[in-house]
């Protein structure tokens, strides 16, 4: 007969995965912690020296030429041409120091057509005004027409009324008048 065996306990293998975890995790923390070493450098080259307030100057002697190490080429998205450089050098700016005046014939005409196209607009927008205000004072103009006309049909079917009530005009006169008045 077959002894039904119980299979064997993974424990140890799941406390030694969760120790080698940890372990990767503590040495990941404390290297990433570390500072940075500084390079070395040889003696020689460094200077000591006390501090001291003023301008620093350095003087190097060498044969040769002086060449940039890096060449800028800044190009404008408009032309134009500098009209005054008024700082000198060797003078302490602040932001608000004006470095390089600057002018552009092409921006310059740009500037006068948009002043131009306002100035149109302008003239424009006066003359809407001007026909509008014209134009409601023509509208005020014959609304004051018609309840003049209004106004005098009315008194007119008053006076056709009481004269026929005196019997002194016509039944059809009457009503042309009320209808005038509605």
């Amino acid at each position: 007969m077959d002894i039904k065996r119980d299979p064997p306990k993974k424990t140890k293998k799941f406390i030694g995965i969760g120790l080698g975890l940890i372990a990767i995790v503590s040495v990941s923390v404390a290297i990433n912690r570390l500072k940075p070493a500084a390079p070395p450098v040889e003696r020689g080259t460094l200077w000591f020296d006390t501090v001291k307030r003023g301008e620093m100057k350095r003087e190097v002697n060498a044969p040769g030429t002086l060449v940039n190490e890096d060449v800028r080429n800044v190009t404008a998205s408009t032309s134009g041409r500098i009209e005054g450089l008024p700082v000198k050098p060797g003078i302490s700016v602040t932001p608000a120091t004006v470095l390089v005046v600057m002018s552009s014939p092409d921006e310059d005409i740009k500037a006068l057509q948009y002043e131009q196209q306002l100035n149109q607009a302008v003239g424009t927008l006066a003359g809407l005004k001007t026909t509008l205000y014209q134009q409601l004072l023509s509208q005020r103009s014959s609304i004051a027409a018609v309840r003049t006309q209004y106004n005098e049909a009315t008194r007119l079917a008053a006076v056709q009324d009481s004269l026929f009530k005196r019997q002194l005009v016509a039944v059809n006169d009457v009503a042309t008048q009320r209808d005038r008045a509605q």
